[in-house]
C-alpha cells in the first residue's frame, strides 16, 4: 500500500512539474517574442533615423548649391552696363553661321579674364542666339559668371552646375566631363531642343507654386545587385529663377547616383533589405539582404502602405507579412528610401528559447524530486497515509486462504 501511494505521489509531482514548465515556457515565449519584436522595431527606427540624415544630406547640399546660385545671380544681374555686356557676350559667345551662339573653346580649356581670375571647364549653347536683346544677354552673361564661380567653389561635392532657359539656351560648368562638353561647343545641331519633359513640372506655377528645387526622374533604373551593376543612374536637381516676377530660367546640377545607391543599399540590418522607390510605386533600386530572407514585395503594395504613412519617416508593420518597414521621404527627388526587415526569425528565436526553458525547468524539477529530502518526505507522507487508511478500511478476504465457516 505504501509503495503504491509513493509511486502515485511521484507521478503526480512529475505531472505538475511538466505542466508548470509548459505554462512557463508558453508565457516566456510570448513575452520574449514581444520583447524581440519591440527590439527590432527600435533597431529599425534607429537605422531609419541614421539613413534619413545620410539620404537627405545629399539633396540638402544640392538645395544649398542651386539656391546659392540663384541668390548670387539676382545680386549681380544689375552690375554690368550695356556696353560691357555686348563686348563680353560677343567675345565669349560669338555668333555662328547657323544662327547659334556657342562658347569659345578657351572657356573650357582655360582662359584668363584679365583681373587675375580665370575660367575653365565651361561650355554654352544658344539655339536662337541671333535674336537676343541686351537684357537677355545680360541675364545669360550673369549666369555664366555665377556658374563658373559657384561651380568651382563646390567642386569635389558636385560635378556640374548649369543655367538654362526655355529659349534653348544653356551654360554648363563641368570641367571633368570625359567628352569635354563637345556636343554643346560644336556638335549640337542648330535646332537642338534641350528642353526636357520635366521642365513643365519645374516651371509651372501649378505643379511648383513655391518655386522649390525639384529633381528629375532617374536617367536609368537599377535593380537586383547594385554592386554588380555597371549602369549609370543620374538625376538633375533644379530650381526656377524669377526676376521681378518673370521666369528667366533655372539653375541645376546633375548628380550621379550609382555610387550613392551602392552605399545606401549595402547598409542593411540583419534579415533586411534596402530599396528606393518613387511616388508611383516604381522600385528604382533594390539591394540584397545579407541573410536569407523574403522581402520581395511588389512596389504597388509598398506604395499603398506609404500612402497611409504618418510623417516623413517612421516604422510600420506590413499587414499579412512577417515584415517591418522603415521609410524616409526625400524632398527634392520626391522618392522614398525604404528598409524592409523579415521578422519570421523572431518567432523562431522565441520558440527556441521557450523550448529551452521548458526542458531546463522540467529537468530541474525532476532532479529536485530525486533529492534526499524530497524522497524522504514523500516516503514519510506515504507511510502516514497508509497508517491513516489501515485501521478503518475493511480488507477483502485473501484469495490464497480459504474462508472458515463457523460450526454449529
Amino acid at each position: 500500500m505504501f509503495a503504491t501511494l509513493s509511486r502515485l505521489q511521484y507521478l503526480f509531482a512529475a505531472a505538475a512539474i511538466i505542466a508548470f514548465s509548459a505554462a512557463l515556457s508558453v508565457f516566456a515565449g510570448w513575452r520574449i517574442g514581444d520583447e524581440l519584436e519591440a527590439f527590432y522595431i527600435e533597431q529599425l527606427d534607429a537605422h531609419i533615423e541614421t539613413r534619413a540624415d545620410h539620404e537627405r544630406h545629399l539633396f540638402d547640399e544640392a538645395q544649398r548649391y542651386v539656391t546659392r546660385s540663384e541668390t548670387l545671380f539676382l545680386q549681380r544681374l544689375s552690375a554690368m552696363d550695356d556696353d560691357k555686356v555686348e563686348a563680353e557676350f560677343d567675345r565669349f559667345f560669338p555668333l555662328r553661321e547657323d544662327g547659334t551662339r556657342r562658347s569659345v573653346d578657351a572657356l573650357f580649356d582655360g582662359l584668363s579674364l584679365g583681373s587675375g581670375d580665370a575660367v575653365r571647364g565651361l561650355a554654352a549653347f544658344m539655339g536662337n542666339g541671333a535674336d537676343m536683346d541686351v537684357d537677355r544677354k545680360r541675364q545669360f552673361l550673369t549666369a555664366f559668371h555665377v556658374v563658373r564661380s559657384v561651380g568651382e567653389a563646390y567642386q569635389g561635392r558636385f560635378d556640374s552646375l548649369y543655367f538654362f532657359n526655355r529659349d534653348r539656351q544653356v551654360v554648363i560648368f563641368d570641367p571633368n566631363r570625359d567628352d569635354e562638353l563637345m556636343f554643346y561647343r560644336h556638335d549640337a545641331p542648330a535646332d537642338f531642343d534641350l528642353r526636357g519633359d520635366d521642365d513643365a513640372r519645374l516651371f509651372s506655377s501649378e505643379t511648383n507654386p513655391d518655386g522649390r528645387m525639384l529633381c528629375s526622374p532617374l536617367s536609368r533604373y537599377l535593380s537586383d545587385d547594385v554592386e554588380g551593376a555597371g549602369d549609370r543612374a543620374m538625376t538633375s536637381c533644379r530650381v526656377p529663377v524669377h526676376v521681378d516676377g518673370e521666369l528667366v530660367g533655372g539653375f541645376g546640377t546633375s548628380i550621379r547616383m550609382d555610387g550613392h545607391f551602392r552605399h545606401s543599399m549595402a547598409d542593411t540590418l540583419p534579415h533586411g533589405v534596402n530599396l528606393v522607390m518613387d511616388l508611383h510605386g516604381d522600385v528604382l533600386v533594390r539591394g540584397r539582404s545579407r541573410t536569407s530572407t523574403d522581402t520581395n514585395l511588389p512596389g504597388d503594395t509598398l506604395s499603398t502602405l506609404l500612402a497611409s504613412r504618418r510623417g516623413n519617416e517612421g516604422v510600420i508593420a506590413v499587414p499579412g507579412h512577417d515584415l517591418l518597414m522603415g521609410y524616409v521621404f526625400i524632398t527634392g527627388p520626391d522618392w522614398y528610401f525604404v528598409s524592409l526587415v523579415d521578422t519570421r526569425h523572431v518567432s523562431g528565436h522565441a520558440t527556441s528559447i521557450a523550448c529551452l526553458i521548458f526542458l531546463m525547468s522540467t529537468l530541474v524539477g525532476l532532479i529536485f524530486l530525486l533529492t534526499p529530502p524530497v524522497v524522504r518526505w514523500i516516503r514519510e507522507h506515504g507511510e502516514h497515509l497508509a497508517e491513516l487508511d489501515g485501521p478503518d478500511r475493511p480488507h477483502a478476504p485473501s484469495a490464497s486462504r480459504p474462508v472458515e465457516r463457523p460450526t454449529r
